[in-house]
């Protein structure tokens, strides 16, 4: 099976499709290549990723039955209407919405990566093609890796599963009816009229918000304590010299604990 015969399974968002791939290098690189194929609403599903890419470029595999791998094709200007810088974010929120029914207790971490027990167990990456302005965004959740895979991996920070936090061996195919569901309900909050409600309810749930934080920039490193997310999504951050300063784009570590 290629990404040119994939199989119909399932539903997808808003009336799109469930498309099911064995093997992809990129569920998102895929996707922005051949949008053509796409509907608003497809989930694109790839069984095995082999070369999926995180923010700043890091790599992101996903072994066959072990991870959840996937894209959602965001048209914006197709129902619901939706802001494409938000759709991150609120995507992160219904991924630990979904952890939340597993009974695990969940954190994020700006700008869009989900925390149980102090690590990563999902990421989530959003690309937007200049020419169409259709919005891929691609969700890596880890459900059945071990320790045994961790280690194989150049992890940056400490990763977990649901596997490892459930004691659980998970169906991949359960998991995603579920997150699905989660999605459609989440990804209201990037509305344009529910940004404010979007911004709350990160920071409640955010891991970091009043502790001391490191933020790497391009360029740049800073400190200072987390101030929150604002209205459009950018981290607000109070630095040692009592200066407001605002970042769009970076990676955050928490300095203290939880």
């Amino acid at each position: 099976m290629t990404a040119c015969d994939p199989v119909t399974s399932g539903e997808g968002l808003w009336g799109g499709r469930r498309l099911v791939v064995a093997s992809l290098p990129s569920t998102n690189r895929e996707a922005i290549a051949n949008l053509e194929r796409y509907q608003h609403g497809d989930v694109l599903v790839a069984r095995e990723q082999t070369e999926g890419r995180g923010r700043m470029d890091r790599r992101w595999s996903s072994p066959d039955g072990k991870g959840l791998t996937f894209s959602v094709i965001i048209n914006e200007h197709a129902p619901p209407l939706l802001i494409p810088t938000a759709c991150g974010q609120a995507a992160a929120i219904g991924v630990l919405r979904l952890l939340q029914g597993y009974g695990l207790t969940a954190n994020l971490k700006w700008p869009n990566d989900v925390l149980v027990s102090h690590r990563k167990i999902c990421g989530i990456l959003t690309e937007r093609d200049p020419e169409t302005q259709t919005l891929v965004l691609g969700v890596g959740l880890n459900v059945n890796l071990e320790r045994t895979d961790f280690a194989a991996m150049e992890l940056r920070y400490p990763a977990t599963s649901l596997l490892h936090e459930t004691g659980q061996t998970l169906d991949i195919n359960v998991v995603l009816d579920r997150l699905t569901v989660c999605l459609a309900n989440s990804l209201s909050l990037a509305a344009p009229e529910r940004r404010r409600d979007l911004a709350s309810e990160w920071n409640t749930l955010d891991a970091f918000v009043g502790q001391r934080i490191r933020v790497t920039i391009p360029g740049q490193v800073m400190e200072g304590t987390h101030g929150g997310v604002a209205v459009d999504g950018a981290l607000v951050v109070i630095d040692d010299d009592a200066n407001r300063r605002v970042i769009y784009g970076g990676d955050v570590e928490g300095l203290s604990a939880i």
